[in-house]
């Protein structure tokens, strides 16, 4: 999805809606992993 936006021009800032499957820190860490991988294009 991330791309698919990117790809026709978008260049600003996009957040989504979510809870984390795992509380606390640990949590935090896989949302992050997780943007970072889904930002790998």
């Amino acid at each position: 999805m991330i791309k698919y936006i990117h790809d026709r021009g978008f260049d600003g800032i996009m957040g989504m809606e979510h809870g984390n499957s795992i509380k606390g820190k640990a949590g935090e860490q896989v949302v992050i992993n997780a943007y970072k991988t889904a930002s790998k294009f």
